[in-house]
Order: C-alpha cells, then structure tokens, then sequence
C-alpha cells in the first residue's frame, strides 16, 4: 500500500510540474520570469531568421530541416543556396532556456516558434509562443 501511495504522489507531483526533474527544484519568481523572457526574445530572433531563409529559398524551413537548418551549415553539394546563418543568431540559440529545442510551426495562416517552457513538454500551459500571421502567396 505504501509504494501505490508513493507512486501516486510522484506522479501527481511530476503532473503539476512541482519539479524540474534536471535541477531538482522548480525554477520561481524572477528565475523564472527571466528565463520567460529570453524564450520569448529568442523565439522572435528564431522568427527573423525564418524570415531570412524564406528571401533566399522562397520557402519556410521543412520540418524535415526544422531550425537548425537555418544556423547549421549543410552539405553545400546539396545545398548551393544555402547563405546561412540566417537572422541575427547562431547555433547557441537552437535550445531554449530549460535546455529543450525550439520548434517551428507552420499552419496554413500562421507560422510560429515555441519554447515547451518550464515543464519542457510542448502543447502545454506554460509553452512560449511567438507567432506571426503571413500570406503564403503574397510576394
């Protein structure tokens, strides 16, 4: 009976993300503001560097590619075109604040770049989004 209630109580705690499991103790108050700050920063310079591979390739990074396409030099025999690092970053900005990848999305309207946020899973409460609406077929 013990070890149920154990179980039960870590996987309450690791549900309300009392805990960061890296650091062992939740980042709070200015910490964390911080830290909410820099994603949402990054996440704006990781826009206008899909903005600047867009102007070369006519086109938004594949999924495939993701962001580190756009600072990460590829294979130049498979990629002439390829005029990076695009926008003002560099490969240090491929991870956000809690040491998780950003993501680029795409919707038929909208593109986005989201930081998981403190709990380091995305498609939650605490996710960093900075998104910007575009006309696919304006030039």
């Amino acid at each position: 009976m013990k070890w149920v209630c154990a179980i039960a109580l870590c996987a309450v705690l690791a549900a309300c993300d009392v805990f960061n499991p890296d650091s062992g103790l939740p980042m709070k108050g200015e910490a964390l503001a911080q830290a909410q700050a820099r994603a949402e920063h990054e996440c704006r310079l990781w826009l206008e560097a899909v903005e600047a591979f867009r102007k070369d390739y006519r086109r938004y990074p594949s999924g495939r590619e993701g962001l580190a396409f756009l600072v990460l030099y590829p294979d130049p025999e498979v990629h002439p075109e390829w005029n990076g690092p695009y926008g003002p970053i560099d490969r240090t900005f491929l991870d956000d604040p809690w040491d998780f990848r950003y993501q680029f999305r795409t919707t038929e309207s909208e593109i986005m770049v989201i930081s998981a946020g403190p709990d380091r899973r995305f498609d939650t409460g605490d996710d960093i989004r900075v998104v910007q609406r575009v006309d696919y077929y304006a030039q």
